[in-house]
């Protein structure tokens, strides 16, 4: 167990200093609390496989830090890699072909995903760009769901909650906007 901890710690460590003074889409919120939170929803879902959590605090080094893949490998497993490579987006590909890959690939890279999304629909807000959201909602509208009720009925009760309340949110601040 305590080897694990240390695994899982060196994700971390590694995550932290990848990010480091990058921010989330509001500009506001460090990068890192993204892979710390995607991390800490699989571990309340009960996953306890390290390559799993593993691959949750790196799973947007390569995209968003240009890390190689090939690194992670090297100082982690192939199989923590695997993960991260399977999702890892390439920006020259469509978001269809995207999810199309995701569609296709084992638990291990699905539960991490829905972890993510989860968490991006978690953090939406005034202060993210209505194209952001439309797509993390079109996306969770158009598959998310369809696969967390396959796999995760935490991951879809939790999409759903979080889909629920931007939704009331939303009402609100068309609400307070007549009133004025």
């Amino acid at each position: 167990m305590k080897d694990k901890i240390k695994y899982e710690q060196k994700a971390e460590e590694f995550a932290m200093k990848a990010h480091k003074g990058q921010y989330r889409l509001d500009g506001k919120t460090t990068y890192i609390e993204h892979p710390r939170n995607v991390a800490r929803l699989l571990k309340e879902a009960g996953i306890k496989d390290e390559n799993i959590l593993c691959a949750a605090w790196l799973h947007d080094v390569v995209e968003d830090c240009g890390i190689e893949i090939e690194r992670i490998g090297r100082e982690f497993n192939m199989e923590i890699a695997r993960i991260v490579f399977a999702l890892t987006r390439d920006k020259t590909r469509s978001r269809e072909e995207y999810i199309k890959k995701i569609k296709n690939s084992d638990f291990a890279v699905q539960i991490v995903k829905l972890a993510d999304v989860s968490h991006n629909l978690m953090t939406l807000h005034k202060d993210v760009p209505e194209n952001t959201v439309r797509n993390i909602i079109n996306d969770c509208n158009s598959f998310y769901f369809g696969l967390a009720r396959k796999i995760s009925p935490t991951f879809y009760n939790l999409l759903q909650t979080y889909l629920d309340s931007y939704r009331i949110m939303q009402k609100q601040e068309v609400q307070l906007a007549w009133k004025r």
